[in-house]
């Protein structure tokens, strides 16, 4: 008996040093965070207020906040993986939060139709990262996490390990996105270019318990003078389905805009030009993530503070 607990001990320790170290999903992720977070605390140290943009990968791939710095407007994209949780993506964009900064929720739609929620990716990510131990803003977003669940969640689970398997013996690469790629200010592009799937236009509200979520961060926020602002990501939309996936934008916006700020994106979320996007219907070519960041200036600069950061 002693010898079985023994090898599950350390076939357990072994998973853990996988996700944490060697997964080059979390690899990938972990070097992106970092990225992000220097470019964010090398802001803050110049003493002014920033734009933190905070969601999934829509978010990565659609805005280039070292332009917007650039520009005049100081900014971090800090968009992660949206198969995190919306609870790992809000604490990997609030750990980049200083006082008086101005945060972006971008959180893609589907997500916040349903209640927060961590995935095992994302409890991977948060201690590969060391977020999870914060104690700043990001804990507004990781409150009462069970160790238990934090445990379970570092193995790879066999889905992982049978793709990553298949992966090495097909000889593809292990993960799809590049260090290299990674811009400054946080933007991520990718070289890869995938058939669109249909997705049908599925009208939803956000979900109670998300916008009382939200409502609290906003709260917390406030505390530390920051103000927030809600950002639709563009997805693809066939023409033919374009009316209806504006009027489905159009009424989740109108609830979310009860609990924060709108920024008025023109065409409300819907992108019926397929050249524009990637590998995603979510993410953006580079060329397309630079015509939108340059579209979004102008409505993002009366949300830029002029005060300066204490210190």
């Amino acid at each position: 008996m002693a010898t079985l607990l023994a090898a599950l001990f350390v076939s357990y320790i072994l998973s853990v040093c996988y996700s944490i170290w060697i997964n080059p999903e979390i690899r990938f992720w972990k070097v992106a965070y970092w990225q992000k977070i220097t470019w964010a605390h090398t802001l803050t140290a110049k003493g002014k207020p920033k734009l933190v943009f905070i969601g999934g990968s829509s978010t990565a791939f659609q805005i280039d906040a070292g332009m917007l710095t650039k520009a005049g407007i100081p900014s971090v994209n800090m968009g992660m993986h949206a198969g995190m949780g919306s609870r790992a993506t809000a604490a990997f964009g609030l750990s980049a939060v200083a006082q008086g900064d101005t945060v972006i929720w971008a959180f893609e739609r589907d997500r916040l139709s349903k209640a927060p929620e961590l995935d095992p990716l994302g409890y991977q990510a948060l201690v590969a990262t060391g977020v999870i131990f914060g104690s700043g803003p990001e804990r507004q977003a990781l409150q009462d996490i069970d160790p238990v669940n934090v445990l379970n969640a570092l193995r790879p689970g066999l889905d992982h390990c049978a793709v990553m398997l298949a992966k090495v013996v097909l000889r593809h690469p292990l993960y799809r996105y590049k260090e290299k790629l990674i811009r400054p200010g946080g933007a991520i592009t990718t070289a890869e270019i995938f058939p669109m799937p249909h997705v049908p236009i599925k009208p939803t509200l956000p979900d109670s318990t998300t916008l009382e979520w939200i409502s609290d961060m906003n709260a917390g926020l406030a505390a530390i003078g920051c103000q927030t602002a809600f950002l639709i990501p563009q997805s693809y939309v066939p023409s033919d389905d374009a009316q209806a996936g504006l009027f489905a934008n159009q009424l989740f916006l109108e609830v979310l805009g009860r609990i924060t700020t709108i920024v008025p994106d023109p065409i409300m979320g819907v992108q019926t030009n397929l050249q524009c996007f990637a590998d995603s219907p979510s993410h953006l070519k580079a060329e397309f993530m630079e015509k939108r960041t340059r579209d979004l200036m102008p409505l993002l600069t009366p949300l830029q503070k002029i005060q300066t950061h204490s210190r």
